[in-house]
């Protein structure tokens, strides 16, 4: 008590409060310093008591038998920037909270009884019910996820999340890469193997999504592949916080990302990532920007030697050569499923390649002497890690049971590249041998494509046969899409001998190749149907969409041809191709240019006889229906054409008749110089009549069966 008074205070010791600043009030003489007093003890400050700083133990703690520990002074208040680190951390917890709860209750969704996840319990006992994203509405049953229980894992002070009670994800690693939050992220990813993978098989879904588990053991090619992933499946997505302005930032960062890294090197998960990118670039466009990508895709699975098997027993047979020795880049596949990932990419590579290429006048960018590749197994293989055998592309096979819907499509692609590199080779229609050996390099063909639809397994021929019109019954896209490419490529083939831009007595319309392009067409229209009804459209991508489009060039081709009007089921496809376009703008593109041709056509038959007659055709419907045309061709000249028509005084005797026939058709193709159809003394048709350095086209068929050359037991 003695001291507490000699300091001027009144209170009881254990009643006082530990005062530091007694010092402060004490006068200081002008130009002197006060000196430094000892702080009260730690222990009399907590009990707020006075403290008479006696050392090495004040008389409070000796009375009490207490610690008596003394610190240096601090000063006071909180330090610089920690008001900015607790908010930050809040900020933290909150949006981990919110990523763990969707990210559980989309895992229950779709995992359905394999979790058991309970709910966190509010104050009053009752569960708490979830945030769901807006994604839901495009993963399975889009009700679904209002029926899942959401977990609340315990909050940490870290950027972390937590999946069904495994190990924190440390996600600091995908905000460095500029990632979308790790919830999304995983949201994307699934999306990438509900839409894209039934038709576009290229990743393994495990090793895929074991990726997110530990950002930090990724590397820089793995980052990458995600990035490709955000890419592609952000027009699946309808997460709340994707508003336009996000949108477009996670897709434009994405993208330089996989393109800057794909420039640079040459890796094979950087490799997948730059075949997702452009197949991305191929449903929003179909010119050179695709063709580029292809081009360096092309060129990067010659340089990795994944155009030829590697060691093992499904490596490509040994052969003398005098060739360069190549040296192997990569190292040897760890597992069958990274073997089989490579087989893959690589057959990916080819089909963006041969299906982008098809629609143009180019060269393929892989060489077919280049490529000694086995099938890609069958899906269940693939996934489970099962180490099978598959055939060789041109191999007949024996055994089908390690082959997947996927290896078909890859054998009919085969055969469309050779129909196209076919096509491409000129023809002197004039020389009757010429014209010979071309009907039989044609029928050769012919029997190629029948030979592939005769030996289709029943399990892939049940989009054909089975009645669909319940809704109930499963329909595999990558089946669909194996049988659109299928009719595709018929109409690709008959649509030459159907459909010739020129003829001569030796080279005449077929209207049996004409009618195999209808009936081609009419399954493409029953596909679409299919497709519609059971609402699996967000499940096909540009190739789907190339095909259809194909089938409703082919019914302007034969309108302005033969019938001199269009068939109404071009209105399916039309509609099919603005449902597909949701999805891809590249299927819209088709379906508006299919929109206003179509429009021009009609307002040009509505219009009276003697305005039909005195007027020019449509400069649209022109340039649609000339097969000559490519798909980039035909989006540039048609975007450029004004809406009016000038009027002219030519007189036509169809509707349809001033319709040309486009580049898809444009065969069969003329040597460059016409001197040999000259030398023969051969008459081309005599109603168009031929001009060197002029292009020639026949609009207008008159199919004779008795003199149709394809018409014949031997291609029946």
């Amino acid at each position: 008590m003695e001291s507490a008074a000699s300091d001027g205070g009144s209170w009881p010791e254990d009643e006082g409060i530990a005062n530091d600043d007694d010092d402060a009030r004490q006068p200081i003489s002008a130009g002197r310093r006060a000196p430094a007093r000892p702080t009260s003890c730690e222990t009399c400050k907590s009990r707020k008591v006075r403290c008479d700083r006696k050392r090495p133990a004040c008389g409070w703690c000796t009375r009490n038998g207490q610690t008596c520990l003394y610190t240096a002074r601090r000063k006071p208040g909180l330090r610089a920037g920690f008001g900015r680190e607790l908010e930050g951390r809040v900020d933290r917890l909150e949006s981990v909270l919110q990523a763990q709860q969707r990210t559980i209750a989309q895992l229950v969704d779709r995992l359905g009884g394999e979790l058991l996840v309970r709910a966190p319990i509010n104050s009053d006992g009752l569960p708490l019910q979830s945030a769901l994203d807006g994604s839901s509405h495009h993963e399975g049953n889009p009700h679904a996820l209002h029926h899942a229980s959401a977990a609340a894992p315990a909050m940490t002070t870290s950027s972390t999340a937590t999946v069904n009670g495994h190990d924190m994800v440390d996600t600091t690693a995908f905000d460095e890469q500029n990632l979308p939050p790790y919830d999304l992220l995983c949201t994307l990813t699934r999306l990438f193997f509900e839409h894209v993978y039934p038709w576009f098989p290229l990743l393994h879904e495990t090793a895929t999504m074991q990726l997110l588990t530990d950002p930090t053991a990724l590397r820089t090619d793995e980052f990458i592949l995600l990035h490709a992933i955000v890419v592609i499946t952000l027009r699946y997505c309808k997460d709340y916080r994707l508003d336009e302005g996000r949108r477009d930032r996670y897709y434009r960062v994405s993208k330089e990302k996989v393109l800057l890294h794909g420039v640079e090197t040459s890796t094979v998960k950087g490799l997948q990532a730059m075949v997702i990118l452009a197949l991305d670039v191929i449903g929003t466009s179909n010119g050179p920007p695709a063709l580029n990508l292809l081009a360096m895709a092309a060129r990067s699975v010659v340089q990795l030697g994944l155009a030829t098997e590697a060691v093992g027993p499904s490596a490509t047979p040994a052969s003398v050569s005098i060739s360069t020795l190549q040296v192997n880049i990569l190292s040897s596949p760890e597992s069958f499923t990274e073997e089989e990932s490579r087989r893959r990419l690589f057959w990916t590579v080819y089909l963006l390649d041969r299906l982008a290429t098809a629609a143009t006048a180019f060269d393929f960018a892989l060489n077919e002497e280049e490529i000694r590749r086995r099938l890609p197994c069958h899906h269940d293989f693939f996934i489970c890690n099962h180490a099978v055998v598959t055939d060789w592309m041109d191999q007949p096979s024996e055994n089908y049971e390690h082959l997947g819907s996927f290896a078909f499509y890859v054998r009919v692609v085969g055969i469309l590249s050779k129909i196209h590199l076919f096509l491409r080779r000129p023809v002197n229609i004039a020389a009757s041998s010429d014209v010979a050996q071309w009907q039989h390099d044609y029928r050769e063909l012919n029997s190629k494509l029948r030979s592939w639809e005769a030996n289709l397994p029943a399990r892939y021929q049940s989009v054909l046969h089975s009645n669909y019109s319940d809704g109930h019954q499963h329909v595999d896209a990558g089946v669909v899409l194996l049988h659109l490419t299928f009719h595709m490529t018929t109409i690709r083939l008959h649509s030459s001998a159907a459909y010739p831009t020129h003829s001569s007595q030796h080279f005449q319309p077929s209207p049996s190749a004409s009618q195999r392009c209808l009936d081609a067409v009419d399954g493409i229209v029953a596909l679409c149907d299919v497709v519609r009804t059971h609402d699996i459209l967000d499940k096909l991508g540009p190739p789907a969409a190339f095909c259809i489009w194909v089938a409703a060039r082919l019914l302007l081709v034969h309108g302005s041809t033969v019938e001199g009007q269009v068939k109404p089921c071009i209105t399916s496809l039309v509609e099919t191709l603005e449902l597909l376009g949701r999805y891809w703008s590249i299927a819209g593109r088709y379906a508006n240019l299919l929109r206003r041709v179509l429009d021009e056509y009609h307002d040009h038959v509505n219009s009276p006889a003697e305005d039909r007659h005195a007027r020019e055709a449509p400069p649209s419907v022109r340039i649609l229906a000339d097969m000559r045309r490519c798909a980039y061709d035909l989006d540039l000249l048609i975007s450029r054409q004004p809406k009016s028509t000038p009027i002219r005084a030519t007189t036509t005797e169809l509707p349809l008749e001033y319709l040309d026939v486009f580049d898809f058709f444009n065969v069969p193709r003329l040597p460059i110089s016409d001197e040999s159809l000259l030398a023969t003394g051969s008459q081309i048709n005599p109603a168009f009549p031929f001009q060197g350095g002029q292009e020639l086209t026949n609009t207008n068929f008159l199919f004779d069966a008795n003199v149709d050359w394809l018409n014949d037991s031997s291609v029946m």
